[in-house]
């Protein structure tokens, strides 16, 4: 909750003087999956989709935008092994801030951080259907953004590396392993 506010907090001062705030919606993929095996068994990629609005502060003076996000998020991993076939899909509530440096006008890198809670999670298994995991997972995940994007008239173009930093196993299987997730994520957004 602290990080929560602490976000609320810099984007109001951020937002108090912003004269070319920009705004728009989003689109588009994630490639995910866990960073460490499960009981043996390597995860591998899922693919989910995300979808939400982000605002754009440039700063005065300097080559720096400030980028707000919320976004929803479908992450989670799929597993195969010997018969064994698994997905489990984690659907997020994602708010990131991200600081833009632009080397060129219409494009440039960014990097921040992410704080995304947990609204469902559910395992598919082949020959077993689907299992409501929401409750054997933490609530949140606090993660790192790396990325670039770039401008084509109103479009904007981006792709990001996000690393989860908190291990999101609450009580699956005891609570014996970590989990932590890893994606890769294309979008596409328009300025309005």
């Amino acid at each position: 909750m602290k990080k929560i506010l602490f976000l609320v907090v810099c984007l109001g001062i951020i937002l108090s003087g912003a004269s070319a705030l920009e705004y728009g919606a989003k689109t588009g993929l994630v490639f995910s999956k866990y960073t460490d095996d499960i009981e043996g068994i390597t995860p591998e990629f899922r693919t989910g989709f995300l979808t939400g609005g982000f605002l754009r502060i440039p700063v005065t003076g300097m080559p720096l935008t400030v980028i707000g996000e919320a976004l929803y998020t479908q992450k989670g991993s799929h597993f195969e092994e010997a018969g064994f076939e698994a997905t489990l899909r984690m659907d997020y509530f994602e708010l990131a801030l991200l600081c833009k440096y632009h080397f060129l006008s219409h494009a440039g890198v960014y990097l921040g951080p992410s704080f995304s809670y947990l609204t469902k999670a559910e395992m598919k298994q082949d020959g077993a259907g689907t299992a409501d995991l929401t409750d054997e997972f933490k609530g949140s995940e606090f993660s790192l953004n790396i990325g670039a994007q770039t401008d084509v008239n109103a479009f904007v173009f981006d792709v990001r590396y996000n690393l989860g930093l908190t291990d999101t196993n609450d009580s699956l299987n005891g609570g014996d392993f970590s989990i932590k997730t890893m994606s890769l994520m294309l979008s596409a957004g328009y300025l309005f």
